[in-house]
This record gives structure tokens, sequence and C-alpha cells, in this order.
């Protein structure tokens, strides 16, 4: 049997989990995965600075004996602790989740708040090679879908695993024979609870009758994460290749780019992009980019597909609501769609950010579309549908009018106005942030 403690050094040079400049919040629970964890990462990475983080759950009477035991502990090794309590059974109550989901949302809040806090730069949490297989089955039967086939992630984020190589029995032997205390929770034995019902009931009879020792885990785990790592490279550079420039917070990809990828290759795109997508929510989502339309997620997050694009969003963006009548020459900036308008005395000019038009064009008004708006004896947005502009795009982009009557769509159309050209009308970009000509 290996040691566990090179099981641990293993495990941080082949996921990359520990660098020299890291300093770690350490999740601690004071039972002997947590306990392991700081003695092996004390002795592995010595010059490597820690953090305990207890959170008293207040689900058993006798839980102030744990956080008494893990303040002890953190005295005994010279390593700091933050230590706090919190009502979980409450929290899934109001959160109309279970006491598991609640516990385990409330830890990581705890943990990246004393990282930000603190200016640390990862979390280490003692999830284990029995952890990984636990999480493994739930997903399967629970049908987690594409996530599903990982399970628990070496590295998630902030979050590293630094014992995802060993399993509980090694470390329990490690501890025992050291003579090493540790506190155990009696509610591991609930099997009323999904993870213990899998560890205590379901495990000891796959195992008795398809025994696989830690070795064979050990190396599936690792070519599973190989896999998922190739392919969320992969994911990221067919992001990379079919990625329009978008708003801050958006995501705009060429529609008919992601129609010619395979599928799964798709949902890990959007996996990078959504995490909390489910496996439902994904298969929708491929059914949206092929006929079209508008698809609504976790998150507040909302998936459109129009001709050209498939855009992720969480909000609309609020455009340019104000306008600016236009009397003579000279430069009218509008922050809002980053642009700008010149007019200028000049001959006549051509191309796509550019118009001329007779004197008798002015004054005119410079604002964006609104209900009424016509195209000659069109309805503008009929005018639109025909130039093939996204529906998102249409209240960004800038129009020239007098009254109702368009004059000049920047980037699309100009209307024919009788009369020699006199002067100019351009449309330029005020800086690199996106405005609506980015395609």
């Amino acid at each position: 049997m290996k040691n566990p403690l090179s099981l641990v050094s293993e495990a941080v040079e082949r996921f990359g989990l520990i660098n020299p400049e890291d300093r770690l919040i350490v999740g601690f629970s004071g039972g002997p995965d947590s306990v392991f964890l700081v003695l092996a990462l004390r002795e592995l990475y010595p010059e490597t600075e820690l953090h305990l983080v207890h959170l008293d759950h207040g689900l058993r009477d006798d839980s102030a004996r744990d956080a008494d035991f893990c303040s002890e502990f953190a005295r005994e090794m010279g390593v700091p602790i933050t230590l706090r309590r919190s009502n979980v059974g409450e929290l899934a109550r109001e959160l109309g989740v279970g006491v598991e989901e609640a516990g385990r949302a409330e830890r990581y809040r705890l943990f990246r708040e004393t990282k930000e806090s603190l200016g640390f730069t990862k979390i280490a949490t003692g999830h284990t090679l029995s952890d990984w297989l636990e999480t493994y089955l739930m997903n399967l039967f629970r049908g987690a879908g594409i996530r599903g086939i990982r399970g628990l992630a070496p590295r998630a984020g902030d979050v590293v695993r630094p014992l995802i190589l060993l399993e509980k029995e090694a470390i329990m032997d490690y501890l025992t024979e050291a003579g090493i205390p540790f506190r155990e929770d009696p509610t591991n034995l609930d099997t009323s609870f999904t993870r213990n019902w899998v560890r205590h009931e379901l495990l000891p009879r796959l195992r008795a009758r398809f025994y696989a020792g830690a070795d064979a885990l050990r190396k599936h785990l690792i070519a599973v994460n190989e896999a998922w790592e190739y392919i969320r490279k992969e994911a990221e550079a067919s992001a990379e290749e079919t990625a329009r420039p978008s708003p801050r917070g958006e995501h705009i990809f060429n529609r008919d780019a992601l129609l010619c990828y395979n599928s799964f290759l798709f949902k890990m795109m959007v996996l990078e992009i959504i995490p909390g997508v489910s496996a439902e929510h994904l298969e929708e989502l491929v059914a949206v980019l092929r006929r079209g339309g508008e698809f609504h997620l976790p998150g507040s997050w909302k998936a459109q597909a129009s001709e050209r694009d498939l855009r992720f969003f969480q909000r609309e963006l609020p455009g340019w609501k104000g306008e600016m009548l236009v009397e003579r020459e000279g430069v009218y900036p509008v922050p809002d769609l980053n642009l700008a308008l010149e007019v200028s005395w000049r001959d006549r000019s051509e191309g796509l950010f550019s118009a001329s038009f007779p004197r008798s064009v002015l004054p005119f008004t410079l604002r964006t579309r609104r209900p009424g708006d016509r195209w000659g004896a069109k309805n503008l947005k009929d005018k639109m549908i025909s130039l093939r502009i996204p529906a998102w795009r249409r209240d960004l982009i800038p129009l020239v009018v007098q009254g109702n009557r368009v004059l000049w769509i920047p980037g699309f159309a100009a209307w024919r106005v009788r009369g020699r050209a006199e002067i100019t009308l351009r449309i330029r970009r005020l800086s690199d942030e996106f405005w609506v000509y980015d395609f």
C-alpha cells in the first residue's frame, strides 16, 4: 500500500494544486480527513501559510465540543483558525433545500469570505478518493449528465483537494497508528442522508460483488480527469474561435459556427460560461441553438438564438433613450452607445459608416428607434428584419430621423434624398469597448 503522504504529494504535482506563492484556507471539521490534511500540508509544504476555518452547523447538541477540539488543535499546530456558528437547519428551511446542501453552501460561503478578507489564494478541502467515488455514483444515479462523468474535481476554481488519491481507510489507519486524535460526527452514520446511505449501504455491496482496489480507482479518477481537462481545453478553444465581441457580462457566439460543432463540445462550452446549468437545460439549449428562440437559465441567465448569433446575457442592455437635435456641423458624442456622429460640409462620401445628404435634411434628430418609425412606406421594424439585424441590436443602433421618417440607419442603409450632396455624416467609435457594430 502506498504511503499516504506520498499520495498527497502525487496529487499536488499531478493536478497542479499548490504553488509556492499560495496561501491556503483549510476547511477544518476536526474529523480524520481534515486533521490528516493539515498534518500533510505542514509536513510536505512547511513554507505554505495556512488558516483553518471551522463552521459549527448547529445540528447537534455536542457540536460545541467539535469547535473546542478544532481550536485546541489549531493552537497546538501553531495555525490560526476562524470559528463560526450557523443554524443550518433553519437556513435549509428558508432556502427550501436539504440540510446537506444548505450546510455545504454555508461552509463555502464562509471559506470564501475568509479567503477574501485575509487575501489568501486557495481553499483546501479534505475530500478523498472515497468521496470521489461516492459523488461519482450519486451523480450517475441522479442523471447529472456531463459533470457526473467527472465526480469531484481535484481542482475546481479556487478549491483544491490534495487528498483526492487517498481512501478514507488509509487515513484512518495512519492516524490510529500515530495516536493522533480526531472528532467523529455521529450524523455520518445516519443513512437517511443520501451520501451516508451510499457510503454504508451501497458501496459495501458493490465492493463485495465487483471488488475494485484503491489503485484501480485512482487510475480511473486520473483517466477521467485527463479526459475532462482535454475536453475542457477543446471547449475553451472552440469558444474563442466562435466568440463575437460582446458587451461586458455577456457572451455572444457565431451561431452558424456552433451548429457545426458536436453537441457534447457545445455543452462543455456552456458549462464554462454558466456552471450551474443542469443536464436538462443543456439539452434544451441544443434545441434552441438549432431552431432559434430564447430560453431561461439558472442565475437569471438567458440564451437567445437569432439568425446570426447565440447570445448569453443576464439583463437587456440599457441602450440610449435620449435624443440630439442636429442643426449644424460638429461632433455629437453618444457615450451610452460608445459612438459619435460627425457632421461636416464635405463632398459626397460613401461607406458603411458615412452618408451624404443635401443641406435640406438639417435640422434632424439623432436617436434610437421608437414605435411608429418608418422607412419610406415600410415599418422600420420590417426594414431592420430585411437587413438581418438581430432583435437585441435594433435598440442600440443610432438613427438619423426627421419626425418619424428615418433617413439613415448607419452601417446598413441610407435613404436617397433629392438634391446635391452637401453634408457628410459619419459614425465613429469612441473607445475600444463594445459597440453595436461588433459582429
